[in-house]
């Protein structure tokens, strides 16, 4: 059941806080959606194992700079229990062209397997307030 989980989470571009975090977060790593909300970039990274945490600290930056569509990542990131998963991570930029309450939102998908480039998670997208 737990390999079939996905979990969606919201970034905020201008703060890099967490705005939203689905339940299913806690089934994924261990971790309960209102303690993620509102944890900087630090809190995240420093769950990465250490062999990807540079790798992806450069990929995140040049690519959340350069489109609105970002290819799948792959890390281990260690859970609320000290074990560390492999999770798959799919990324979209929401702008925030319509919305001048809310700024630009990194939305991410998180699970345990990489989902088929075909599968359109990110068009019907509510951005969470």
């Amino acid at each position: 059941m737990i390999d079939s989980i996905s979990c969606v989470l919201a970034v905020d571009l201008k703060t890099y806080a967490f705005r939203h975090a689905a339940p299913e977060v806690k089934l994924l790593t261990g971790y309960d959606a209102a303690h993620l909300k509102g944890q900087g970039p630090g809190w995240f990274y420093s769950l990465m194992h250490p062999a990807d945490a540079d790798r992806l600290n450069a990929q995140y930056d040049t690519q959340t700079c350069k489109s609105e569509t970002l290819p799948c990542i792959k890390y281990r990131l260690r859970c609320a229990d000290g074990r560390y998963k492999w999770l798959h991570e799919d990324r979209a930029i929401i702008p925030a062209a319509a919305d001048k309450n809310r700024p630009d939102l990194l939305v991410c998908r998180l699970s345990k397997h990489r989902h088929k480039a075909s599968t359109p998670w990110n068009t019907a997208l509510t951005v969470p307030q």
